[in-house]
């Protein structure tokens, strides 16, 4: 398995996306197993590790190793917070970006799907902040290779591809 973390607006998904095609593997998106709010009107801490649902991402990445799967692509902003997810993982990855390209980036994403922006920053600046300095910046620390999610998408596969040679 290969885990690629980074902040929100890294670039993981994309990456993510382009070494999928280039390899033919599946790839776990750890965004899609986020629990349900506590309560109604409550919203999701989304730089929370809690609020991730650990063991239906490893059922998704055990799924595609059953079905055969040579590498599974698992990317998400804990993908390397996690000790269930980066135990798995032959190769992990860490996409660097400024906060403000990852916020500019995610806030863009959510303009072009006609989503209301104001969640997000209220969000950034109540506890998405504080909780990615605590959560999961420190896992950068851990990753094998750390790129620079600033860079064309192309010039970055190619060092991802070579480290999954090694």
């Amino acid at each position: 398995m290969l885990a690629i973390s980074g902040i929100p607006g890294a670039g993981k998904t994309e990456i993510a996306r382009r070494l999928s095609e280039d390899l033919n593997a599946p790839v776990v998106q750890m965004d899609h197993y986020y629990r349900p709010a506590a309560s109604p009107g409550a919203g999701v801490d989304f730089s929370d590790p809690r609020t991730l649902d650990v063991t239906a991402v490893c059922a998704a990445i055990d799924q595609h190793r059953a079905a055969g799967a040579q590498i599974v692509i698992v990317e998400g902003i804990f993908a390397l917070t996690l000790d269930e997810i980066r135990s798995q993982a032959f190769s992990t990855v860490w996409v660097d970006v400024p906060f403000d390209v990852g916020l500019a980036r995610k806030l863009m994403r959510k303009l072009a799907e006609g989503a209301d922006i104001g969640p997000s920053i209220r969000g950034y600046l109540e506890r998405g902040r504080a909780g990615y300095l605590r959560h999961v910046l420190p896992a950068a620390e851990s990753a094998d290779l750390r790129i620079d999610g600033t860079q064309p998408l192309d010039a970055l596969i190619g060092p991802l591809i070579a480290q999954l040679r090694r």
